[in-house]
């Protein structure tokens, strides 16, 4: 008898999977700091990436702002930059939110949000380029972005 029930728990622990264990127990979140963000980039196309080397980094900034005199210091030896540039807008109401970084098996999978004003709702009629970037610890995984659209409706909401 306690032979069988032997049995049958192997076969539960093989099926399922030790008790206490979930299918996400890989995944890791990382902490992130926002180094810029805002509706001014001088980028003008949709972009989004992680940044790896100070060479990069430099290249990009000077491309964003036209200036490397105020070039955030970045540890690439310990550290990467997440970016997410949504290009031209014609109209003010639109932003861009990195909202979670984590690792995910053998990706980094960054989450995005991009805000837009409802249609009904007016607005300021200027360009507008959003942008976010946001520091995070190094790593050498294929990053994933997952982005979702949400709309602002006239009140802020």
């Amino acid at each position: 008898m306690l032979k069988k029930k032997s049995y049958i728990l192997l076969f539960f622990l093989i099926l399922f999977g030790p008790i206490g264990t979930t299918l996400d127990a890989k995944e890791k979140e990382f902490e992130f700091e926002t180094i810029d963000q805002g509706i001014d980039s001088k980028i003008t196309t949709y972009r989004r990436g992680v940044i790896q080397n100070s060479i990069e980094w430099k290249a990009l900034w000077k491309e964003h702002q036209h200036s490397e005199l105020s070039l955030p210091v970045v540890d690439f030896q310990k550290e990467g930059v997440v970016v997410v540039f949504l290009g031209i807008k014609g109209s003010a109401g639109y932003s861009v939110e990195i909202y979670k970084v984590e690792e995910h098996g053998r990706e980094l999978k960054i989450y995005f949000e991009e805000l837009k004003p409802d249609p009904n709702c007016m607005v300021a009629q200027v360009i507008t380029s959003p942008f976010h970037m946001v520091r995070i610890s190094a790593s050498e995984k294929e990053s994933v972005f997952l982005g979702r659209e949400k709309i602002q409706d006239c009140r802020g909401n």
